[in-house]
């Protein structure tokens, strides 16, 4: 079990007393990125081509980041170090403390990025006068439980931050609904609870209601279309496994188990799930079940629009000029990207080449026409083509691209 499952496991205790490799993304799919915990930073990887490059600079042994939570467009991104909760613009060291709390275990960005929440669980001595009939009044020291969740919009203060159950994991459903889950000792009941205005005071402490007995639920996530929610249960007892479960977000009915792993988290368009899997690595496994499929050493995904690391298109039109296709790349990440492009019509290789472009920089790539390929398009002075690029390394992405002659 990874160092947060141990925790948790733990916590209840004191209270209580296959793999694949990556395959061609679809042409024209819509680009997304996994960011996840890479000790003691947080790096990204492209789902698509497995291509992962590191975002944080300043994760140390001692202080390393975890829980990295994105906003629904991928620009804005929170993760937890220490105490503190860190927020700020993807593609940096985070330098905003927006809230904090001893033993943090889970962070959440509100889809928007304009809210946070965060999930704390520890127990902790503390001095209780306690009156008896008959025998008076005296001084005991009792062993309290300080476990829920925080939600603040903007930086933490004084009438910007609510508070509910909580302990077992944050997550953010649809548009803004806050999903939290914890522990109570009463039937040994484990439950998420979807809040779907958190920042209202009047709000009432749940709407629909996950519950399982006997094993806890925990790192919730919900479906941006508001459908589905995703939580980790488990371990059932000692050294045992923790699986990912997907609940219909209207009911709360448990639908299928997709994998065994924990900390899930939708994609953009709600058809996938990443998780962490019992060895820390970030798997992908469809949200209707399926067979996983492993892209990284890592902990703790958290999935988003926006472009992951790598090499892409930066425009989808290009011109022939002297025998040569010029295509446009962008190379997304902090390290420099290489790899080989071909472009094809229907069956035949329009022209294919090699391709070096900077860190975060974009360049031209003069791709040279065959003699075959300069026939298939000689007629027409607009064509439909195929661009493949295939990184050093990992798997290719496929684009629509529109050649004007």
């Amino acid at each position: 079990m990874t160092e947060r499952m141990v925790r948790r496991a733990g916590m209840a205790t004191v209270l209580a007393a296959a793999v694949l490799g990556l395959g061609s993304a679809p042409a024209g799919a819509a680009p997304s990125k996994i960011v996840y915990a890479c000790a003691p930073n947080l790096c990204a990887v492209d789902p698509a081509t497995g291509v992962s490059s590191p975002i944080t600079t300043d994760g140390t042994d001692a202080l390393p980041y975890r829980d990295p939570s994105l906003s629904a467009d991928g620009s804005r991104l929170a993760a937890r170090r220490g105490g503190d909760v860190l927020v700020g613009a993807y593609g940096a060291d985070l330098t905003e403390r927006w809230n904090g709390s001893q033993g943090l275990t889970d962070v959440a960005l509100s889809p928007d990025g304009t809210a946070v929440a965060e999930s704390h669980s520890y127990v902790q001595n503390v001095n209780r006068v306690r009156c008896y009939p008959f025998a008076g009044c005296q001084l005991e020291l009792v062993l309290e439980d300080f476990s829920g969740t925080s939600y603040s919009v903007g930086v933490s203060a004084e009438g910007n931050t609510k508070g509910f159950s909580g302990g077992g994991g944050v997550g953010f459903l649809g548009a803004g609904t806050l999903l939290t889950s914890w522990y109570t000792l009463d039937g040994d009941v484990h439950r998420v609870c979807a809040i779907a205005t958190p920042a209202t005071p009047a709000d009432p402490p749940c709407g629909v209601t996950i519950e399982q007995v006997g094993a806890p639920l925990s790192w919730p996530d919900g479906a941006r279309d508001g459908t589905l929610i995703a939580a980790a249960r488990g371990p059932l007892q000692e050294g045992g496994s923790t699986v990912v479960n997907v609940y219909d977000a209207a009911t709360g009915a448990l639908l299928r188990e997709v994998a065994t792993g924990t900390a899930p988290a939708f994609s953009p368009d709600g058809r996938s799930i990443a998780f962490e899997t019992p060895e820390q690595r970030i798997a992908v496994v469809p949200a209707a079940g399926g067979t996983p499929r492993t892209l990284v050493a890592g902990t703790a995904p958290t999935w988003s629009a926006g472009a992951g690391p790598g090499a892409r298109l930066a425009a989808t039109t290009a011109r022939l000029r002297k025998g040569r296709i010029r295509l446009a790349l962008r190379c997304e990440g902090s390290a420099r990207c290489a790899g080989a492009v071909r472009i094809t019509k229907g069956r035949t290789t329009i022209g294919s080449g090699s391709y070096r472009v900077a860190a975060g920089k974009s360049a031209r790539v003069a791709v040279k026409t065959t003699q075959r390929g300069r026939k298939a398009i000689a007629k027409r002075g607009k064509h439909t083509l195929r661009v493949r690029i295939a990184p050093r390394g990992a798997a290719a992405t496929t684009t629509k691209l529109v050649l004007r002659r």
